[in-house]
């Protein structure tokens, strides 16, 4: 045992019993009132700027994530309208032809101090912050979506998505088909009818879209391009009415197999791709090879009648 030091102080058995915590009340703590925080309005700044960005075209403000396009003499179009116009609307200088970074760099800093927007589309509700509603944007409902049969040229309607039923079953463009829900996929099935002496024809032939909705599940409503060529050759793929940037993530299965139910050996062929935006054109699918390519000698044998073939299409987000 180590002595104690001289000058230490005497040492005192802890003592176990509790000491009770020092609270201070305030007098008008009971009845005090805590407002929130109220929020910051945005600077005015923002506002003028987006309102120096807005289009001359569609007289809306760009998103954040497409580009802005300028004639030589400084007019700002956003790219949807630049592929529309072929001269500036402005000064009718020939087209938009140089790419405005620093106006897209001055958008993206005035969405970023800006509070929530609402959505442009008409008859949208939605108040979002601008990372949002560019994602919201897409997939809007109330968002404007051409004919499918404009893919055909036998269609120039442009509209609502919430209008696109209504329109098809007035004009008969397009077959409509409700797709089963179950996320996150959905797949449906249809029949594919021609005429007799179809793989004698000479001619380029197009089937009428079957269009499969199913808001619930992707907000993706598609369709298969399916066309034969004079020399006998079957191109297949699935284009959608949202934008290209909706479609990330998102594959289609694509089975092709006998129109009947048959005793005979079942034969199919099946495709794994990427769905293509209605803006995409159609030379630019055959040059990526994202879709499924047939011959008459594998298609013939489907058929029972006055039907060529079945097909399967099963759309699903990785």
């Amino acid at each position: 045992m180590n002595p104690r030091r001289p000058d230490s102080p005497p040492t005192r058995r802890q003592s176990t019993r509790r000491v009770p915590r020092l609270v201070l009340r305030l007098p008008n703590a009971p009845g005090r009132v805590i407002r929130p925080r109220r929020a910051r309005a945005p600077p005015r700044w923002t506002q003028q700027l987006m309102k120096e960005l807005e289009c001359p075209v569609c007289l809306l403000v760009p998103s954040h994530k497409t580009t802005i396009w300028t004639c030589p003499n400084g007019h700002n179009t956003c790219l949807k309208c630049r592929n529309r116009v072929t001269s500036c609307p402005i000064c009718r200088s020939d087209g938009q032809t140089f790419r405005n970074k620093f106006a897209e760099e001055a958008l993206l800093l005035a969405y970023r101090n800006a509070g929530p927007l609402e959505c442009p589309n008409i008859g949208c509700s939605a108040t979002l912050r601008y990372k949002k509603l560019s994602d919201h944007g897409l997939i809007c409902k109330s968002r404007e979506v051409p004919c499918p049969a404009k893919t055909q040229g036998a269609c120039n309607w442009v509209g609502q998505v919430s209008g696109l039923v209504a329109h098809i079953s007035e004009a008969g463009c397009c077959v409509v088909s409700r797709a089963p829900e179950g996320p996150p996929s959905y797949r449906f099935a249809a029949v594919l009818g021609a005429e007799p002496g179809l793989f004698n024809k000479k001619t380029l032939t197009r089937w009428k879209p079957v269009l499969a909705f199913a808001f619930e599940a992707l907000l993706l409503p598609s369709f298969a391009c399916i066309s034969r060529d004079p020399r006998g050759t079957w191109i297949l793929y699935v284009r959608t009415l949202a934008e290209q940037e909706a479609l990330q993530g998102c594959r289609y299965t694509l089975t092709v197999s006998m129109a009947r139910a048959s005793t005979r050996r079942k034969r199919a062929w099946s495709h794994v791709g990427t769905p293509v935006a209605l803006s995409t054109p159609e030379d630019e699918v055959l040059a990526t090879g994202n879709y499924l390519r047939l011959l008459d000698c594998h298609v013939r044998p489907l058929g029972a009648g006055r039907e060529v073939l079945a097909y399967t299409i099963c759309m699903a987000r990785i």
